[in-house]
């Protein structure tokens, strides 16, 4: 299949995971990627070449509308989404023939979807025994594949070859080993281990590098260090000072079918690596210690430190058997068995014009009904209602700052609302003039209902509203955006994304 279009579920640059990986493949094997961010991004084109066959999709509601009907191939395109809140819901904006999820977790809160939408896809790939168990009984109709994590071998093999004689980062240059743990500081880290550690190995620093999404009651010993996230480059610098890296997963119902990409990455390495008892881990033992409680993974940890350097070849080799080169193939060989086009690349593409996206901030005045006479001048953007009243949003328009050359404009602003929620944002338009300093929910100008939004609709984290229209015009206008539901939205950064054509008339790198 030619075409391979991944909707937005993770930014690129973010902890580099399977997503990127996987993508970076199919690229690599001559497929097209288009990989959507999250959110747009301003003085960015709208698709961004970052590799050969690779694009990064900065706008969706631009790209989808104005340049993917002119480039899409007759056929061969691919939906392929790692999260079951991107499957199809009856319908797809995205027009791809073939629907592939890529079930990589077992969260309670996506089973729902999973549930409804499942039938939306062409084909299942899982990461786990788990996960394969749960598809094949969710969808049997469907052909179900596992094809677990892996790692970027070459990336983490050179790590075992590099000089730790340079300070770590962050960390106070002081003797005695370094015990580490690589990844998302989040509820499945059970930070009894992590106290044990250091408590009872006083010797070593316990270094903790990644993004801390939780906040912790535990007080920890003074030898236990959070770097907080790193860009994945900046991996080879860390590891190499790290004798032993640890997986401290809680064991439940998400990590019994977690297959930890770091697991591999440290096995590349060449690093010893204790682990609470997962069961996907557990397939790796004697290339990895298993430990069932706290005082066992100390105990561990504490072997493994007495026999530094010990197999560290013998690990490596292991995991070369599973990078994500090897893990593509073996996508590519089992899914070619049911859809044989899969295993086709494209011809290339016509050249994509692609215009830059550039923002203009702007101003926002929020009225509330329960204080009805009340102007507000900080109140954050909110829509919708709360036992305090109901809240509305107001924004003005002066065509005079856009640009001349744009050729659309949006109204946009981020949501951090879930599509579960059933969110639905209306926008209204007024040409009644009002001021900042007097308008309170009582003296709101009326306003015309121009469109709507579903939160499941969107297609970034963006609520995005054509008003190119509006922005030709030769007066200020005024948007007025409000949500029916019994719920509070909360809203950042409105602006007008204008659209300019770059004046190569194609993308620019």
């Amino acid at each position: 299949m030619g075409v391979i279009l991944y909707p937005p579920t993770i930014d690129w640059s973010w902890m580099k995971q399977r997503p990127q990986h996987l993508m970076d493949q199919f690229a690599t094997h001559g497929h097209t990627v288009f990989y959507f961010n999250k959110t747009g991004t301003a003085g960015q084109p709208v698709v961004e070449p970052i590799a050969p066959n690779l694009y990064l999709v900065h706008h969706a509601e631009y790209f989808l509308k104005e340049l993917w009907p002119g480039i899409k191939p007759g056929q061969g395109t691919v939906y392929w989404t790692s999260w079951s809140r991107q499957l199809p819901r009856g319908r797809s904006v995205y027009g791809a023939d073939y629907v592939i999820y890529d079930c990589v977790d077992d969260f309670p809160d996506w089973e729902s979807d999973e549930q409804k939408y499942i039938h939306t896809a062409d084909a299942v790939v899982c990461t786990a025994d788990g996960l394969e168990e749960k598809m094949t009984a969710l969808a049997s109709s469907k052909p179900v594949i596992q094809v677990p994590n892996g790692c970027d071998w070459d990336f983490f093999r050179k790590t075992m070859f590099l000089n730790r004689s340079v300070p770590l980062p962050g960390m106070p240059n002081t003797r005695g080993p370094k015990i580490g743990y690589i990844g998302a500081w989040a509820p499945w880290v059970d930070e009894r281990i992590i106290q044990a550690l250091g408590e009872r190995i006083p010797e070593a620093q316990v270094v903790i590098v990644g993004p801390r999404l939780r906040e912790d009651t535990l007080a920890y010993p003074p030898n236990v260090h959070f770097l907080g996230y790193q860009d994945y480059s900046k991996l080879p610098e860390i590891l190499p000072h790290l004798d032993v890296c640890i997986i401290p997963f809680h064991v439940n119902r998400i990590t019994r079918s977690t297959n930890p990409i770091k697991v591999y990455e440290y096995l590349a390495a060449g690093k010893p690596v204790v682990s609470t008892d997962l069961p996907e881990v557990r397939k790796m033992v004697p290339h990895v210690s298993i430990a069932g409680d706290p005082d066992e993974f100390v105990r561990q940890v504490q072997a493994q430190l007495a026999s530094p350097g010990r197999r560290q070849e013998q690990r490596s080799r292991y995991a070369q058997a599973f990078s994500w080169r090897n893990r593509y193939l073996s996508i590519q060989q089992h899914l070619g068995q049911w859809y044989p086009e899969f295993s086709d690349v494209t011809t290339p593409l016509p050249p994509i014009s692609s215009p830059y996206a550039h923002e203009i901030p702007l101003s926002h005045q929020t009225v509330n009904s329960y204080y009805s006479q009340t102007v507000f001048h900080r109140e954050p953007p909110w829509v919708g209602h709360m036992a305090a009243g109901e809240y509305r949003f107001v924004v003005k328009l002066d065509p005079s700052i856009i640009p001349a050359e744009a050729e659309r404009v949006y109204l946009e602003l981020d949501g951090t609302c879930r599509a579960e929620d059933g969110i639905i944002l209306r926008l209204g338009v007024s040409d009644e003039p009002w001021s900042a300093d007097s308008l309170s929910f009582s003296r709101l100008p009326s306003f015309k209902p121009l469109a709507s939004i579903e939160a499941n609709d969107r297609l970034q984290e963006t609520f995005s509203f054509d008003v190119t229209s509006y922005a030709k015009l030769d007066h200020s206008v005024s948007f007025e955006l409000s949500s029916p539901q019994p719920v509070v939205t909360r809203l950042g950064r409105p602006r007008l994304t204008c659209f300019v054509p770059t004046s190569e008339g194609g993308i620019r790198t």
